[in-house]
């Protein structure tokens, strides 16, 4: 039985005709189809970026790209490194299908930033190229390395957001309230926060309302970057003009990134509201009443448990039971409080709520993103190399369940049944 299906947000997945998802939600009425949100979160980011000097993004590529294929060049900016006392790190380059790369990118150029200016400095001298000239022009200008401060903070919130949902337990519970901390706090940003509180929800800010907007002066940048700018207004090293292009592209970054966000996260399918159940803190608090807007939103339920009356009586002796106090945001925590709950008996030795495990089985088990479906595609293009191109799908299959199943592979003891099985039969002697 599916349920739900999560995937990119291409045309060809998730479009309004003829797509994976209009297929499915024929086909499989009830389904819950999910965007995948680190990568509309990638997508955001990159929208917003445009509205940056396109010269920032430009010296991460040409960096990257100088010292990618030549290990010369590398042993060269090595000594660099050490009389700079930097850290020896190699030199990332920005990756358009990798979730939120340009964020490493950034920090790698803000940590060698010494190193590599007076690297160029040479390169320039001794043997100059278009490349190495832009490269380092751009670095000598002062607004760079505020502009790579900016993104570092900017950037890093996205990330944040994109590492909790990459993670392989439920999750999808805290998606709407996520979004809509990420929206106030970009928000919080660039407008004042008596219009953000005024708001009934966040999902309803209005980005493009200037009569909201904070002074140029007061738009928050993060730390290194205000105090970047603060020492270039002090020694009189620019002009007001060149500040206030700072914080006009600054504040375009911000607008662009809250309408882009607010254009991919629709919040309209009441699944979103259904799976806030599954949250502990809440089955405590007793907000939701019932579960029958559950049972409409996924009718195939009404197949497996007894009724409605009887879920609603088993939601409601729950909300009753004392178990030990978690932290919500975290999956581990939630699922072994689920655990708990699914492995109370009564006196009989049934199981006490059979109807409501049947009901939060399903929704624990609803997608949030694909990004562990990239990262098994990853692991099998690691397995199946030019060099091992004829392993067989059952060979495939094996290894991928053995590194994901098997966390101590030399203290391994299989089990008595994993012994008795019977999986060396005839087709499978031959060597893959």
């Amino acid at each position: 039985m599916m349920v739900g299906f999560s995937s990119d947000t291409t045309n060809a997945m998730a479009g309004k005709f003829h797509s994976v998802f209009t297929n499915l939600k024929t086909a499989i009425p009830g389904i819950a189809c999910i965007k995948c949100s680190c990568h509309m979160i990638h997508l955001s980011a990159s929208k917003a970026c445009l509205k940056l000097p396109r010269s920032i993004e430009d010296l991460l590529r040409n960096v990257g790209s100088h010292f990618s294929r030549s290990h010369s060049r590398q042993t060269k900016y090595k000594a660099f490194q050490e009389f700079f006392q930097v850290e020896i790190h190699k030199i990332l380059s920005p990756c358009t299908t990798r979730w939120l790369s340009l964020k490493a990118c950034v920090d790698r150029v803000l940590e060698q930033f010494s190193a590599l200016k007076e690297y160029f400095r040479l390169v320039n001298f001794d043997d100059p190229s278009k490349t190495s000239e832009l490269i380092y022009s751009t670095m000598e200008n002062s607004f760079s390395i505020i502009y790579l401060e900016f993104m570092s903070y900017s950037l890093g919130i996205l990330t944040n957001f994109n590492t909790l949902f990459q993670g392989e337990g439920p999750l999808l519970h805290l998606l709407k309230p996520e979004i809509e901390k990420l929206l106030k706090t970009i928000s919080m940003n660039f407008m004042t926060i008596e219009y953000i509180r005024s708001l009934d929800s966040i999902m309803n800010v209005a980005p493009n309302l200037s009569q909201y907007y904070l002074p140029f002066n007061d738009i928050y940048i993060g730390i290194c970057a205000t105090d970047s700018i603060t020492n270039l207004k002090n020694n009189n090293v620019v002009n007001s003009n060149e500040i206030f292009k700072f914080f006009k592209s600054c504040q375009e970054f911000y607008i662009a990134l809250v309408l882009d966000i607010k254009k991919r996260f629709i919040f309209d399918d009441s699944v979103f509201d259904c799976v806030t159940v599954t949250n502990p803190s809440l089955v405590k608090q007793f907000k939701t009443k019932s579960l029958a807007n559950i049972l409409k939103r996924f009718p195939v339920l009404n197949n497996f448990i007894d009724n409605e009356q009887e879920l609603d009586k088993e939601w409601r002796e729950l909300a009753l039971i004392e178990l030990e106090p978690i932290e919500p945001s975290n999956p581990n925590d939630i699922m072994e409080y689920w655990r708990k709950v699914f492995c109370m008996k009564n006196s009989l030795g049934e199981i006490y709520f059979p109807n409501i495990l049947i009901v939060m089985r399903l929704l624990l088990a609803l997608p949030f993103s694909n990004a562990s479906v990239e990262r098994l595609f990853s692991d099998l293009k690691n397995i199946k190399t030019l060099h091992r191109n004829k392993l067989k799908t059952d060979s495939l299959v094996g290894i991928l369940r053995t590194k994901h199943s098997v966390e101590d592979c030399i203290n391994f003891k299989p089990s008595a049944a994993m012994i008795k099985s019977k999986i060396w039969d005839s087709s499978n002697t031959k060597e893959n």
